[in-house]
Order: structure tokens, then sequence, then C-alpha cells
């Protein structure tokens, strides 16, 4: 789904920082090898900053 640009966003389901941190370390290492740089930009900076800003994606 990420790679055909079904997916806008990143997130984790942390509800506790203290016993359940999110990892997304790991998730961004794989991502690397399956999509391009400008789109793992857009997933984890563009989109989420046009949201905040209630711009179109």
């Amino acid at each position: 789904m990420i790679e055909e640009k079904e997916i806008h966003f990143l997130g984790s389901d942390c509800h506790n920082i203290r016993e359940r941190r999110p990892v997304m370390a790991d998730t961004v290492k794989k991502l690397e090898k399956r999509i391009s740089a400008k789109g793992l930009e857009r997933l984890l900076r563009d989109n989420p900053g046009k949201f905040l800003r209630k711009e179109y994606l």
C-alpha cells in the first residue's frame, strides 16, 4: 500500500512512553529499502505537516 501511495502517514499505537516506547527506526530502515527517499520524506514530514496545516494531500 505504501508503494502504491495509498498510505499517507506513519504512526504508532504507543500509549505510554515508559512501557511501550514507539521505536520507528526499524520501520524507517525497512522502508528505505522499499521506497524512494522522497517517498519516505513525504510519509514522515511532508504529509503530516500538510495535515496539520489543513492542506490537501
